[in-house]
């Protein structure tokens, strides 16, 4: 697809029909039902989806027994998550997917794979949340896991207020996990706004057997710890 100089839309390199682009409204959906529907002569589409193509895999990864040279199967869905969860790791910004370098190094690694918009990767990277989060809170309500928190409050040099809570536990095969229930703003440090933020938080993660609560030295913390204790089992 090739865009028009005056108005945000785009014109098929191939049967020079077009569609509304504006990143901010549009989404990608128009385009590839075009490519992969309408347009039967698209030289880039997957007519056999059993096809599989060779690829080396390094030892120790998922579904790689003992060679780490796999077939594999191009799956647009598959490179999107990993799209997802690359800008979420390197803490990219969501533009970089409609940058002119990222989609020229795509063209080159692997063409069949098209950049999606910062739209759709946006709502890929919450849905990769969302999964996670479905996951951690079925793990927590079937092995009745209990677990100790960490919080840590602070003030921003905009005076904007911070709460972060994180949970600790030992999983089935004996390892120690940390993972960040919540990160949030509170309107103070109040012990009581503390103990209504601790308090959400568990409820959202259906945690209710908690073991230790390690905060600072803070003197609000005292009347936060008070009022958590009432509340939980500790």
């Amino acid at each position: 697809m090739r865009r028009t100089l005056l108005t945000p839309r785009a014109i098929c390199n191939y049967c020079d029909k077009d569609y509304a682009t504006n990143t901010r409204i549009n989404g990608t959906s128009t385009l590839w039902n075009h490519l992969n529907n309408q347009y039967k002569n698209y030289p880039f589409r997957l007519n056999n989806k059993k096809q599989k193509i060779l690829s080396f895999r390094k030892k120790g990864d998922e579904n790689v027994g003992g060679s780490n040279f796999v077939a594999m199967r191009f799956s647009r869905i598959a490179c999107r998550i990993a799209c997802a969860k690359m800008i979420v790791i390197n803490e990219l910004p969501l533009r970089c997917v409609e940058q002119d370098g990222f989609k020229i190094f795509c063209s080159i690694a692997c063409s069949k794979f098209v950049p999606p918009s910062q739209i759709t990767i946006a709502r890929d990277i919450i849905n990769l949340y969302n999964d996670k989060k479905k996951k951690l809170k079925s793990y927590f309500v079937k092995n009745s896991q209990r677990v100790s928190l960490t919080t840590n409050t602070w003030t921003s040099i905009q005076n904007v207020n911070y709460i972060v809570l994180t949970i600790h536990f030992i999983d089935s095969e004996w390892k120690m996990q940390k993972k960040i229930l919540n990160f949030c703003q509170i309107p103070n440090h109040k012990g009581e706004t503390i103990d209504k933020a601790i308090e959400v938080s568990l409820k959202q993660w259906d945690i209710e057997t908690v073991f230790i609560i390690t905060v600072d030295s803070a003197a609000y913390n005292n009347g936060a710890i008070s009022h958590i204790r009432k509340r939980l089992q500790i």
